[in-house]
């Protein structure tokens, strides 16, 4: 096949790939397999087997006739990239293809291209591809934007270890953010090492980030794991926080809405627990017979997820919340194509944008996109700050 080709470099000034035996600086318009997602080189004709692949490297995917001479070739590349370096020379600032002799690149890219063939020919097209290309490119806009961070405002809290410590492993990592949607077994996104550390960043933190526009809006599904187990029994959703509704219509008012969130989740994820009055209202026992088979759930995504019974209504859960959250996401990504606002984070059950004052007038719009999904419509907390650390509910 000769309609494979392998990206050299994707840097703006060092664009090149390699194609039919040699090394090109513009794509034609006869290739359209490669390995992962590069915006310099898409068009809507390539396929990306890394997608294929879901996750897995190159040389977890790897036929066995090729196994050998791939380890090799890489083996020869990491000493190319080591002997760069004690040259003080930064791969990242200059052209691969001008440090790197061009025998070396062309040998190493063949066999990268005979991989991507035979995944090509040999792997199933995953069902929800378009989805996962959708998010690749994404991921890849969120990537190029540059987060706007702001340490010295951490300047007055010096005198606490734990905030020295966490400002020292902050100032370690890059301004940006680089989603894996393959890191975890439930689909949940995880971040490539060297990103500012988003999803598990101390609340006390928060205010570091700034938005490169006016504002930040945040928009955050209600109790969105609570919602996805009502959604799994063709429930309808509680207009109200599902904590108070949980606190009214299963407890009787007989304790607190911080006491009943503590009861439901202590009781939902443990299948020791017993509570008639829970399983009652969320019926544990008929959505597993549902969807798990005994060793493995199926989501309503399609997503298959090995699982025992202590995990598997967690793994359900987690993993239809996760999966739901991204397709809404998505659908807001769409809506803004013409608008000047922008995704710049997502974490766990919600995303944050980052607004110019003009485009304040959409978050109505934004906020019943995100909450209109496949299982009805879940609740949504709206919140606007500017910083990311001074967010505040404001009734949309």
């Amino acid at each position: 096949m000769n309609n494979v080709f392998t990206v050299l470099d994707s840097k703006k000034e060092c664009l090149g790939y390699y194609y039919s035996g040699e090394i090109k600086e513009q794509k034609t318009q006869d290739q359209f397999i490669t390995w992962d997602y590069k915006p310099e080189f898409h068009d809507e004709a390539i396929e990306y087997v890394e997608l294929y692949a879901l996750g897995k490297s190159l040389a977890e995917v790897c036929p066995e006739h090729l196994k050998e001479e791939w380890e090799k070739l890489q083996a020869r590349k990491s000493a190319f990239h080591n002997a760069l370096i004690v040259s003080k020379v930064d791969p990242d600032n200059v052209c691969a293809y001008d440090v790197i002799p061009q025998w070396f690149l062309k040998e190493y890219s063949q066999v990268k291209c005979d991989i991507v063939e035979w995944i090509f020919h040999n792997m199933d097209k995953p069902l929800n591809y378009p989805t996962m290309l959708s998010l690749e490119k994404l991921f890849s806009e969120i990537k190029n934007n540059s987060l706007n961070i702001d340490l010295s405002v951490m300047k007055g809290e010096l005198s606490s270890m734990v905030v020295r410590q966490n400002l020292k492993k902050l100032k370690g990592v890059n301004n940006t953010l680089d989603y894996n949607q393959f890191g975890s077994v439930t689909g949940r996104l995880t971040l490539e090492k060297g990103s500012f550390p988003i999803l598990n960043l101390p609340k006390k933190f928060r205010k570091v980030l700034k938005p490169n526009n006016d504002f930040f809006v945040e928009f955050d599904y209600n109790a969105a794991e609570l919602r996805t187990m009502l959604a799994l029994m063709n429930m309808e959703q509680p207009e109200e926080d599902i904590h108070n509704w949980n606190m009214h219509h299963i407890f009787k008012g007989g304790c607190s809405r911080e006491e009943a969130k503590k009861r439901v989740f202590a009781w939902l994820y443990n299948p020791q627990s017993k509570d008639d009055l829970l399983n009652k209202a969320y019926n544990r026992d008929e959505v597993l017979s549902k969807y798990w088979d005994g060793t493995k759930v199926t989501t309503p995504f399609g997503r298959v997820i090995e699982a025992g019974e202590h995990y598997a209504l967690n793994y359900l859960i987690q993993s239809t919340t996760s999966d739901l959250v991204l397709e809404q996401v998505l659908k807001v990504s769409e809506f803004l194509a013409q608008d000047p606002s922008q995704i710049v984070f997502l974490i766990h059950d919600s995303f944050v944008l980052d607004i110019p004052a003009k485009a304040r007038y959409n978050i109505p719009e934004i906020k019943n996109i995100f909450a209109s999904n496949r299982f009805g419509k879940y609740m949504v907390g709206t919140k606007v700050g500017k910083d990311f650390g001074s967010m505040k509910e404001i009734r949309v």
